[in-house]
C-alpha cells in the first residue's frame, strides 16, 4: 500500500495484528554542526567525499622533499646536511616524515586548523633549538590566550584541567577566518561546504534505511502480505496523513 506525501511506513514484527509505524516528515533542516569535532565525526570520517579529497591531497603533499638553502655573496645555494633535515625524516618516535606532513595538512584541510608543537630544551647548547615535531589534535585546542593582541599560550585539553602551551612552542597554520570573534581560529572549508556535506551523509543514511525497512519512503510494509489491514489501522494512518498535509 504506497502512502503520499512523502510519509515513511517502517516494517514491524506482527503478533497478532500488523502493527504500523509513521514516521513523520522532518522539520526544517539541520546541518552538520559548526564545530571542530564534527567536521572530523560527520566530515571527514563519515563522508567518503571529503575523507578522498582530504587524503588525496594531504597524501601527495607528504610526498614532497624539503630542501634548505642559503644565500651567500647574493646566490642561492643548496645546503646538502643538515640538522633540519633528520628531525623532519623523523619528527617524534611514532612518526615518519610522510605520515608527520599528511596530518599536519590534513587536520588544516578538516579543521581550518592545524598545531605544530616543537620541544626544545631550556638550557645548555640546544637550548630553543627544535628536538621533536608533533602535531597537535585541533580538536583538543580549547581556547587561545592573547597578552597585548599576540598569542601567548594555546589551551590544549589533553589533562582534566587542561595544559598551557606556550605560544613560543607552537606554528599555528590556519585557514583566513572573516568572523569577528574567532578566538585567533580559522575557518573549516568544511564549513563552507554543510549543505553538501549533510545532503551527502543523510542520503547515505537514508539508503540504509530503505534496505534495513525493505523498501524505500513512500510505502505500507508489513510482515505478513496475506494479513489486511484493520480498519481502525486505515483510519489512523488516514488521519496522520491528513493532520500533516494540513498542518505544513
Amino acid at each position: 500500500m504506497k502512502l503520499p506525501f512523502g510519509f515513511e511506513i517502517r516494517k514491524k514484527a506482527l503478533i497478532a495484528s500488523p502493527s504500523i509505524t509513521i514516521l513523520k516528515r522532518d522539520s526544517p533542516a539541520i546541518f552538520t554542526k559548526a564545530n571542530q569535532e564534527s567536521y572530523v565525526q560527520d566530515g571527514f570520517k563519515k563522508n567518503p567525499n571529503v575523507f578522498s579529497i582530504v587524503s588525496l591531497i594531504a597524501r601527495e603533499c607528504a610526498k614532497a622533499r624539503f630542501l634548505l638553502y642559503e644565500y651567500k655573496g647574493g646566490k642561492k645555494i643548496k645546503v646538502p646536511e643538515h640538522d633540519i633535515y633528520t628531525l623532519i625524516d623523523r619528527p617524534n618516535p611514532l612518526q615518519g616524515r610522510s605520515e608527520f606532513i599528511e596530518s599536519l595538512i590534513a587536520f588544516k584541510l578538516i579543521c581550518g586548523n592545524s598545531y605544530l608543537h616543537m620541544a626544545f630544551p631550556d638550557l645548555g647548547m640546544n637550548a630553543g633549538i627544535p628536538l621533536e615535531l608533533s602535531v597537535l589534535f585541533p580538536t583538543l585546542i580549547d581556547k587561545i590566550e592573547f597578552v597585548n593582541g599576540l598569542p601567548a599560550n594555546y589551551i590544549y585539553k589533553n589533562t582534566y584541567r587542561g595544559q598551557k602551551v606556550p605560544a613560543a612552542e607552537i606554528i599555528h597554520f590556519k585557514y583566513f577566518n572573516p568572523t569577528p570573534g574567532s578566538g585567533g581560529f580559522g575557518m573549516s572549508p568544511i564549513q563552507a561546504g554543510l549543505a553538501p556535506v549533510t545532503e551527502s551523509n543523510e542520503q547515505g543514511e537514508q539508503s540504509v534505511k530503505m534496505l534495513q525497512n525493505g523498501g524505500p519512503p513512500g510505502f505500507l510494509s508489513v510482515a505478513d502480505s496475506n494479513v489486511e489491514l484493520l480498519e481502525p489501522q486505515a483510519l489512523k494512518i488516514e488521519e496522520d496523513i491528513n493532520k500533516n498535509k494540513y498542518n505544513d
